[in-house]
């Protein structure tokens, strides 16, 4: 299963953990803090979901399709929002949607000592919250 794969070409990614529908794999950190799977075998079912998530077992083919990258470029088109934001105001356009259509928004905010923190808004009303 997944923790036969080799120590040091393993990333940490916990795709197989993620993905196992028996919950047989947790991941284990080492003695330099690296997190590794590890496979509960009196419950796993071998069906190698592990290994069909795992990138380093399945490398991406990315054929002629990423020769030239697709490149977009948003902004809000209300100034207000669009001079005190960081992305442009992008995010809050894109939040306004998601709201309308009955969702939530996570998103960074600096805090008054000027540190990031994350909050979750539920209302329009909150985007524009300083």
């Amino acid at each position: 299963m997944i923790d036969t794969i080799k120590k040091e070409l393993c990333t940490g990614c916990n795709a197989c953990y993620n993905i196992c529908p028996q919950d047989c794999i947790h991941m284990a950190v080492d003695n330099t803090g690296f997190k590794y799977p590890k496979v509960n075998y009196d419950k796993c079912t071998r069906c190698r979901q592990c290994i069909r998530v795992c990138p380093i077992l399945n490398k991406l083919l990315l054929d002629n399709k990423w020769t030239k990258p697709k490149i977009f470029a948003a902004w809000s088109l209300d100034k207000k929002i669009r001079l005190n934001s960081t992305s442009g105001g992008i995010f809050s356009e894109l939040a306004k949607v998601v709201l309308l259509n009955g969702g939530l928004v996570v998103g960074a905010r600096y805090n008054k000592q000027h540190l990031v923190e994350h909050d979750i808004i539920e209302r329009i009303e909150r985007i524009l919250k300083n």
